[in-house]
């Protein structure tokens, strides 16, 4: 439905649940051209609705105690913009918020099965601005993990959120355009604040390909490691000739666990940089079946590609 405001077009659907924001930033839920059935009409009119998005950015500040038994203490904050806003307000109408923090504990709890919550779910939903805020608040036992030597530690931090946007390509010649789906920018950044300066130098590693840019960094600032990533989808296609580039960045992007490595010594964590060759930390794919288990991340990427 097209409404018409001092000569300016806006574009609302009667048939999704809710389209909050006002009307200078509400999603525009088609691209395209559409045909409007009203007097004066002589051709097609502009849809829009092409331009990236930031519809997600997802933060994690964990903070580790001293030893190799402190639990540590994750705040978690999930920022969620336009039509990911839209999708989540409607699951925590559904749910209710009591009902939608067990589903979050859930979710965590397949990668930390003894983490426990601290703190109930906090929720800002800013309507006019269409912006709808999640701060989760959680302990974390038992979290660095020995190797299988037993002398190095690792704390594993599990991605839900960036893999699987985009899925890997068959071998051979490829004839047609590689979907992108709809354009959009995801952000995630997950600190951490250990109990001494850590060793390493961290990364900085970036792929592209005709319409998709996917950056991951880590980087030591102190005490703290900071992990941060972004996936920006600027166009609906790449072109066959870069099947070969987009299975890198795709591979890359599945890439889904981080490991930040440790070591105990005199009954207090530190870091295992520099000790036998070990880096600060190492991003590896893990078994899906582990990865699927993320339930919340998995209900977020059915907003994702929204045609």
């Amino acid at each position: 439905m097209r409404l018409q405001i001092d000569g300016k077009s806006y574009w609302l659907d009667p048939t999704v649940p809710s389209q909050s924001g006002r009307l200078a930033i509400i999603y525009q839920p088609h691209s395209g051209w559409a045909l409007p059935l009203a007097p004066g009409t002589t051709a097609l009119e502009s849809m829009g609705g092409d331009e990236p998005i930031h519809h997600l950015n997802w933060e994690d500040e964990i903070r580790f105690g001293p030893r190799k038994d402190s639990p540590a203490m994750l705040r978690r904050q999930v920022e969620y913009y336009s039509w990911a806003a839209d999708a989540m307000r409607h699951q925590i109408a559904n749910e209710g918020t009591t009902g939608h923090a067990k589903t979050l504990l859930q979710a965590i709890q397949a990668v930390w099965p003894k983490v426990v919550e601290t703190a109930a779910v906090s929720v800002d939903d800013d309507s006019q601005e269409n912006c709808l805020t999640l701060v989760l608040r959680y302990e974390i036992p038992d979290c660095w993990k020995a190797d299988e030597k037993g002398k190095n530690l690792a704390f594993n931090i599990i991605d839900g959120v960036l893999p699987g946007e985009l899925g890997l390509l068959k071998s051979g010649p490829r004839q047609s355009d590689i979907y992108l789906a709809r354009p959009r920018r995801i952000t995630r950044r997950t600190t951490m604040i250990m109990p001494r300066r850590w060793a390493g130098e961290g990364w900085s590693r970036a792929d592209y390909v005709t319409g998709a840019t996917y950056t991951d960094r880590l980087a030591m600032e102190g005490r703290s490691i900071v992990n941060s990533k972004e996936l920006a989808i600027d166009a609906w296609f790449a072109p066959p000739s870069e099947a070969v580039a987009y299975n890198a960045l795709a591979t890359r992007l599945n890439e889904n666990q981080l490991s930040i490595w440790g070591r105990q010594r005199f009954g207090r964590i530190g870091s295992s940089a520099g000790i036998l060759g070990f880096p600060v930390g190492k991003v590896q794919s893990i078994a899906f079946g582990v990865f699927i288990a993320l339930i919340v991340a998995r209900l977020i990427s059915m907003l994702l590609k929204q045609p």
